[in-house]
Protein backbone atom coordinates (compact mmCIF):
# COMPACT_ATOMS: atom_id res chain seq x y z
CA UNK A 1 0.00 0.00 0.00
CA UNK A 2 1.18 3.55 -0.61
CA UNK A 3 2.35 5.62 2.32
CA UNK A 4 0.07 8.55 1.59
CA UNK A 5 -3.60 8.30 2.68
CA UNK A 6 -5.03 6.63 -0.42
CA UNK A 7 -8.76 6.63 -1.05
CA UNK A 8 -8.38 3.76 -3.53
CA UNK A 9 -5.42 1.55 -4.44
CA UNK A 10 -5.18 -1.52 -6.67
CA UNK A 11 -1.89 -2.99 -7.90
CA UNK A 12 -3.43 -5.81 -10.03
CA UNK A 13 -1.36 -8.34 -8.09
CA UNK A 14 -4.37 -10.25 -6.81
CA UNK A 15 -4.29 -13.35 -9.06
CA UNK A 16 -1.96 -15.44 -11.16
CA UNK A 17 -1.16 -14.34 -14.70
CA UNK A 18 -3.80 -15.56 -17.15
CA UNK A 19 -6.59 -15.63 -14.55
CA UNK A 20 -9.87 -14.04 -15.62
CA UNK A 21 -10.69 -11.03 -13.47
CA UNK A 22 -14.18 -11.01 -11.98
CA UNK A 23 -15.85 -8.12 -10.24
CA UNK A 24 -16.34 -7.71 -6.52
CA UNK A 25 -14.28 -8.43 -3.45
CA UNK A 26 -13.52 -12.03 -4.43
CA UNK A 27 -12.43 -11.32 -7.96
CA UNK A 28 -9.46 -8.99 -7.85
CA UNK A 29 -8.17 -8.59 -4.32
CA UNK A 30 -5.75 -10.62 -2.27
CA UNK A 31 -2.04 -11.03 -2.77
CA UNK A 32 -1.46 -7.39 -1.96
CA UNK A 33 -3.71 -6.15 -4.75
CA UNK A 34 -5.54 -3.69 -2.53
CA UNK A 35 -9.06 -2.40 -3.10
CA UNK A 36 -11.32 -4.14 -5.60
CA UNK A 37 -13.20 -2.96 -8.68
CA UNK A 38 -16.87 -3.53 -8.04
CA UNK A 39 -17.76 -3.67 -11.75
CA UNK A 40 -15.79 -5.32 -14.56
CA UNK A 41 -17.67 -4.74 -17.80
CA UNK A 42 -16.26 -6.94 -20.55
CA UNK A 43 -19.07 -6.67 -23.16
CA UNK A 44 -18.08 -10.02 -24.71
CA UNK A 45 -14.38 -9.15 -24.39
CA UNK A 46 -11.91 -10.46 -21.83
CA UNK A 47 -10.32 -8.99 -18.69
CA UNK A 48 -7.41 -11.03 -17.35
CA UNK A 49 -4.41 -10.64 -15.06
CA UNK A 50 -1.24 -10.56 -17.16
CA UNK A 51 2.43 -10.07 -16.38
CA UNK A 52 3.70 -6.82 -17.91
CA UNK A 53 7.04 -5.05 -18.00
CA UNK A 54 6.68 -2.22 -15.48
CA UNK A 55 5.54 -3.37 -12.04
CA UNK A 56 4.46 -6.97 -12.38
CA UNK A 57 0.86 -7.72 -13.21
CA UNK A 58 -1.79 -5.63 -14.93
CA UNK A 59 -5.44 -5.91 -15.84
CA UNK A 60 -5.34 -6.56 -19.59
CA UNK A 61 -8.60 -5.63 -21.29
CA UNK A 62 -9.22 -7.03 -24.79
CA UNK A 63 -12.47 -5.84 -26.26
CA UNK A 64 -14.83 -7.53 -28.69
CA UNK A 65 -15.38 -5.53 -31.88
CA UNK A 66 -15.97 -1.87 -31.09
CA UNK A 67 -17.52 -2.45 -27.67
CA UNK A 68 -16.48 -0.51 -24.59
CA UNK A 69 -14.58 -2.48 -21.96
CA UNK A 70 -13.85 -1.17 -18.47
CA UNK A 71 -13.10 -1.41 -14.76
CA UNK A 72 -15.36 0.58 -12.43
CA UNK A 73 -15.49 1.62 -8.80
CA UNK A 74 -17.95 3.75 -6.84
CA UNK A 75 -16.64 5.15 -3.59
CA UNK A 76 -18.44 5.59 -0.28
CA UNK A 77 -17.92 9.36 -0.36
CA UNK A 78 -16.80 12.11 -2.72
CA UNK A 79 -13.10 12.73 -3.32
CA UNK A 80 -12.29 16.42 -3.21
CA UNK A 81 -8.93 17.73 -4.41
CA UNK A 82 -8.30 14.49 -6.26
CA UNK A 83 -4.77 13.17 -6.78
CA UNK A 84 -4.74 10.37 -9.34
CA UNK A 85 -1.99 8.12 -10.69
CA UNK A 86 -2.04 4.93 -12.73
CA UNK A 87 -0.19 3.14 -15.52
CA UNK A 88 -1.91 2.38 -18.81
CA UNK A 89 -0.88 1.39 -22.32
CA UNK A 90 -2.80 0.91 -25.57
CA UNK A 91 -1.85 -1.39 -28.44
CA UNK A 92 -2.56 1.16 -31.19
CA UNK A 93 -3.56 4.77 -31.60
CA UNK A 94 -7.35 4.99 -31.55
CA UNK A 95 -9.55 4.93 -34.62
CA UNK A 96 -11.74 7.53 -32.91
CA UNK A 97 -10.88 9.82 -29.98
CA UNK A 98 -11.03 7.40 -27.05
CA UNK A 99 -11.56 8.11 -23.35
CA UNK A 100 -9.20 5.98 -21.26
CA UNK A 101 -10.38 6.99 -17.79
CA UNK A 102 -12.89 9.34 -16.26
CA UNK A 103 -14.48 10.42 -13.01
CA UNK A 104 -18.14 10.94 -12.22
CA UNK A 105 -19.54 13.27 -9.60
CA UNK A 106 -22.30 10.85 -8.54
CA UNK A 107 -22.76 7.21 -7.59
CA UNK A 108 -25.18 6.63 -10.48
CA UNK A 109 -22.53 7.63 -13.06
CA UNK A 110 -24.98 10.09 -14.58
CA UNK A 111 -22.79 13.19 -14.37
CA UNK A 112 -19.21 13.39 -15.66
CA UNK A 113 -16.77 15.33 -13.50
CA UNK A 114 -13.70 14.96 -15.75
CA UNK A 115 -12.20 12.63 -18.35
CA UNK A 116 -8.91 11.98 -20.14
CA UNK A 117 -8.74 10.74 -23.73
CA UNK A 118 -6.25 9.99 -26.48
CA UNK A 119 -6.89 11.37 -29.95
CA UNK A 120 -6.42 9.59 -33.26
CA UNK A 121 -3.11 11.36 -33.87
CA UNK A 122 -1.69 10.65 -30.42
CA UNK A 123 -2.96 13.79 -28.73
CA UNK A 124 -3.73 14.18 -25.03
CA UNK A 125 -7.31 15.39 -24.57
CA UNK A 126 -8.74 16.61 -21.24
CA UNK A 127 -12.49 16.97 -20.79
CA UNK A 128 -14.42 18.61 -17.96
CA UNK A 129 -17.92 18.70 -16.54
CA UNK A 130 -21.26 17.03 -17.22
CA UNK A 131 -21.08 17.95 -20.92
CA UNK A 132 -17.58 16.47 -21.28
CA UNK A 133 -16.36 19.76 -22.70
CA UNK A 134 -12.89 19.57 -24.24
CA UNK A 135 -10.70 21.98 -22.27
CA UNK A 136 -7.32 20.89 -23.64
CA UNK A 137 -5.90 19.17 -26.72
CA UNK A 138 -2.15 18.69 -27.08
CA UNK A 139 -0.02 18.69 -30.19
CA UNK A 140 -0.11 15.42 -32.21
CA UNK A 141 2.13 12.40 -31.68
CA UNK A 142 2.84 12.96 -27.97
CA UNK A 143 1.06 9.79 -26.78
CA UNK A 144 2.67 6.62 -28.19
CA UNK A 145 1.12 3.18 -28.58
CA UNK A 146 2.63 0.00 -27.09
CA UNK A 147 4.22 1.97 -24.26
CA UNK A 148 3.47 1.85 -20.55
CA UNK A 149 2.60 5.40 -19.56
CA UNK A 150 2.17 6.90 -16.11
CA UNK A 151 -0.88 9.16 -16.03
CA UNK A 152 -1.09 11.84 -13.32
CA UNK A 153 -4.23 13.90 -12.81
CA UNK A 154 -5.14 16.49 -10.23
CA UNK A 155 -8.63 17.98 -9.89
CA UNK A 156 -9.50 20.89 -7.62
CA UNK A 157 -13.34 20.98 -7.63
CA UNK A 158 -14.93 24.00 -9.33
CA UNK A 159 -11.43 25.38 -9.92
CA UNK A 160 -8.99 23.49 -12.11
CA UNK A 161 -7.68 20.27 -13.63
CA UNK A 162 -4.27 19.15 -14.84
CA UNK A 163 -3.03 15.99 -16.56
CA UNK A 164 0.59 15.00 -17.11
CA UNK A 165 1.72 11.88 -18.99
CA UNK A 166 5.11 10.37 -18.13
CA UNK A 167 7.12 7.71 -19.90
CA UNK A 168 6.85 4.68 -17.63
CA UNK A 169 8.56 5.15 -14.27
CA UNK A 170 10.77 7.95 -15.49
CA UNK A 171 10.48 11.68 -14.95
CA UNK A 172 10.28 12.23 -18.71
CA UNK A 173 7.13 14.20 -19.52
CA UNK A 174 5.50 13.25 -22.81
CA UNK A 175 2.47 15.53 -22.52
CA UNK A 176 1.37 18.14 -19.99
CA UNK A 177 -1.94 19.97 -20.16
CA UNK A 178 -0.78 22.61 -17.70
CA UNK A 179 -3.21 24.01 -15.16
CA UNK A 180 -6.61 24.48 -16.79
CA UNK A 181 -8.94 26.84 -14.97
CA UNK A 182 -12.46 25.46 -15.20
CA UNK A 183 -15.41 25.60 -12.83
CA UNK A 184 -17.00 22.59 -14.55
CA UNK A 185 -15.02 19.93 -12.70
CA UNK A 186 -16.49 18.59 -9.49
CA UNK A 187 -15.75 15.99 -6.85
CA UNK A 188 -15.09 12.38 -7.86
CA UNK A 189 -17.50 9.75 -6.53
CA UNK A 190 -17.19 7.05 -9.21
CA UNK A 191 -14.57 6.29 -11.83
CA UNK A 192 -13.96 4.06 -14.85
CA UNK A 193 -10.82 2.92 -16.66
CA UNK A 194 -10.50 1.07 -19.95
CA UNK A 195 -11.54 1.77 -23.52
CA UNK A 196 -14.54 3.97 -22.82
CA UNK A 197 -15.34 4.99 -26.40
CA UNK A 198 -16.50 2.71 -29.21
CA UNK A 199 -14.03 2.18 -32.03
CA UNK A 200 -12.14 -0.50 -33.95
CA UNK A 201 -8.80 0.41 -32.37
CA UNK A 202 -7.13 -0.05 -30.03
CA UNK A 203 -8.31 -3.55 -29.23
CA UNK A 204 -6.32 -3.89 -26.01
CA UNK A 205 -5.34 -1.80 -23.02
CA UNK A 206 -3.38 -2.75 -19.89
CA UNK A 207 -3.96 -1.03 -16.54
CA UNK A 208 -1.97 -1.32 -13.32
CA UNK A 209 -1.15 0.41 -10.04
CA UNK A 210 -4.22 2.61 -9.74
CA UNK A 211 -3.90 5.15 -6.91
CA UNK A 212 -6.41 7.80 -5.85
CA UNK A 213 -5.54 10.20 -3.07
CA UNK A 214 -7.70 12.78 -1.35
CA UNK A 215 -5.88 16.07 -0.92
CA UNK A 216 -3.83 18.50 -2.96
CA UNK A 217 -1.97 16.67 -5.68
CA UNK A 218 1.48 16.77 -7.12
CA UNK A 219 1.38 20.26 -8.57
CA UNK A 220 -0.72 22.36 -6.15
CA UNK A 221 -3.02 23.68 -8.85
CA UNK A 222 -4.93 26.35 -7.02
CA UNK A 223 -4.32 28.72 -4.15
CA UNK A 224 -6.92 26.76 -2.17
CA UNK A 225 -4.46 23.86 -2.10
CA UNK A 226 -1.54 25.75 -0.59
CA UNK A 227 -2.72 25.83 3.04
CA UNK A 228 -2.20 22.05 2.94
CA UNK A 229 1.53 22.73 2.87
CA UNK A 230 3.34 22.86 6.17
CA UNK A 231 6.05 25.33 7.15
CA UNK A 232 8.59 24.83 9.91
CA UNK A 233 11.56 26.85 11.13
CA UNK A 234 10.07 29.97 9.59
CA UNK A 235 12.15 32.24 11.78
CA UNK A 236 12.04 35.84 10.64
CA UNK A 237 10.87 35.03 7.11
CA UNK A 238 7.94 37.15 6.03
CA UNK A 239 5.33 37.00 3.30
CA UNK A 240 3.78 39.55 0.98
CA UNK A 241 0.50 39.55 -0.91
CA UNK A 242 -0.99 36.58 0.95
CA UNK A 243 -2.45 35.63 4.31
CA UNK A 244 0.31 33.21 5.30
CA UNK A 245 3.67 31.80 4.23
CA UNK A 246 1.86 28.73 2.93
CA UNK A 247 -0.48 30.77 0.77
CA UNK A 248 2.41 32.84 -0.56
CA UNK A 249 4.18 29.76 -1.93
CA UNK A 250 2.43 29.68 -5.28
CA UNK A 251 3.48 30.66 -8.78
CA UNK A 252 2.17 34.21 -8.54
CA UNK A 253 4.69 37.06 -8.56
CA UNK A 254 2.27 39.15 -6.53
CA UNK A 255 2.58 36.88 -3.47
CA UNK A 256 5.92 35.63 -2.24
CA UNK A 257 8.05 34.88 0.81
CA UNK A 258 10.86 37.24 1.75
CA UNK A 259 14.18 36.60 3.42
CA UNK A 260 14.83 38.24 6.79
CA UNK A 261 16.22 41.75 6.51
CA UNK A 262 19.41 41.10 8.45
CA UNK A 263 19.35 37.49 9.62
CA UNK A 264 22.26 35.11 9.10
CA UNK A 265 21.58 31.51 8.04
CA UNK A 266 17.85 31.94 8.46
CA UNK A 267 15.85 29.10 6.91
CA UNK A 268 12.32 28.08 6.09
CA UNK A 269 11.27 24.54 5.27
CA UNK A 270 8.20 23.58 3.26
CA UNK A 271 6.50 20.18 3.45
CA UNK A 272 3.77 18.77 1.18
CA UNK A 273 0.90 16.61 2.43
CA UNK A 274 -1.20 13.86 0.85
CA UNK A 275 0.35 13.93 -2.58
CA UNK A 276 1.53 11.33 -5.06
CA UNK A 277 5.14 11.51 -6.15
CA UNK A 278 6.33 9.83 -9.36
CA UNK A 279 9.41 7.65 -9.11
CA UNK A 280 12.30 9.56 -10.63
CA UNK A 281 12.80 13.30 -10.44
CA UNK A 282 10.94 16.46 -9.53
CA UNK A 283 11.96 19.97 -10.57
CA UNK A 284 11.15 22.91 -8.29
CA UNK A 285 11.06 26.45 -9.64
CA UNK A 286 11.42 29.45 -7.34
CA UNK A 287 11.90 33.16 -8.03
CA UNK A 288 14.03 35.06 -5.50
CA UNK A 289 14.83 38.78 -5.54
CA UNK A 290 16.11 41.43 -3.17
CA UNK A 291 14.26 44.38 -1.76
CA UNK A 292 15.67 47.75 -2.84
CA UNK A 293 16.85 48.31 0.74
CA UNK A 294 18.23 44.79 1.27
CA UNK A 295 21.81 43.65 0.83
CA UNK A 296 22.95 40.95 -1.56
CA UNK A 297 22.60 37.50 -0.01
CA UNK A 298 23.35 33.84 -0.67
CA UNK A 299 20.29 31.63 -1.11
CA UNK A 300 20.66 27.86 -0.78
CA UNK A 301 17.81 25.54 -1.71
CA UNK A 302 17.87 22.01 -0.29
CA UNK A 303 15.48 19.20 -1.21
CA UNK A 304 15.03 16.48 1.40
CA UNK A 305 13.08 13.24 1.28
CA UNK A 306 12.65 11.37 4.50
CA UNK A 307 15.36 13.55 6.02
CA UNK A 308 17.88 12.63 3.31
CA UNK A 309 19.35 15.43 1.19
CA UNK A 310 18.50 14.77 -2.47
CA UNK A 311 19.55 18.01 -4.17
CA UNK A 312 21.03 21.38 -3.33
CA UNK A 313 22.14 24.59 -5.05
CA UNK A 314 23.38 28.00 -3.89
CA UNK A 315 22.99 31.28 -5.74
CA UNK A 316 23.92 34.89 -5.12
CA UNK A 317 20.77 37.00 -5.15
CA UNK A 318 21.47 40.59 -6.10
CA UNK A 319 18.63 41.76 -8.35
CA UNK A 320 15.38 43.48 -7.45
CA UNK A 321 13.70 41.64 -10.35
CA UNK A 322 12.29 38.15 -9.91
CA UNK A 323 14.29 35.58 -11.85
CA UNK A 324 13.40 31.86 -11.98
CA UNK A 325 15.83 29.29 -10.55
CA UNK A 326 15.27 25.55 -10.85
CA UNK A 327 16.36 22.74 -8.57
CA UNK A 328 15.97 19.13 -9.77
CA UNK A 329 15.94 16.30 -7.25
CA UNK A 330 16.50 12.80 -8.64
CA UNK A 331 16.20 9.31 -7.21
CA UNK A 332 12.86 10.02 -5.51
CA UNK A 333 10.33 7.35 -4.62
CA UNK A 334 7.12 7.20 -2.61
CA UNK A 335 4.93 10.19 -1.96
CA UNK A 336 5.37 13.88 -1.34
CA UNK A 337 4.45 13.71 2.34
CA UNK A 338 8.13 12.80 2.89
CA UNK A 339 9.43 15.60 0.63
CA UNK A 340 10.62 18.96 1.95
CA UNK A 341 12.13 22.01 0.27
CA UNK A 342 14.33 24.19 2.47
CA UNK A 343 15.53 27.74 1.72
CA UNK A 344 18.53 29.03 3.65
CA UNK A 345 19.49 32.70 3.30
CA UNK A 346 22.91 33.92 4.42
CA UNK A 347 23.75 37.59 4.26
CA UNK A 348 27.08 38.59 2.75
Amino acid sequence: MPTYPATFFNSAEGQASGTTATQGSGGNTGGGSGDYFDIIQANSGTVTFQTVSIHGKAFTLVRSGTNQILLQRTLAADINNLSWQHYQSITALPSVNTVLFKGYSDAALASTSWAVAVGTSGTLIVLAGPSSTTVYTSAPSLIPANTSLRWEVEVVPATSIRCVVFSGDSGTVLADSGTIATTAVGATRSFRLGLLSTGSAPTTTSIQDVKLGSGPGLWGLASSAYPQETVSNAGAWTFTGAASIEAALDASTSSYIETPAAAVSASVRVGYLYTILPTGSVTFTYEPAIDVASPTYQLTANCYQGGSLKATRTDTISSTSFAPITLTASGLTGDMSTLELEFVATTN
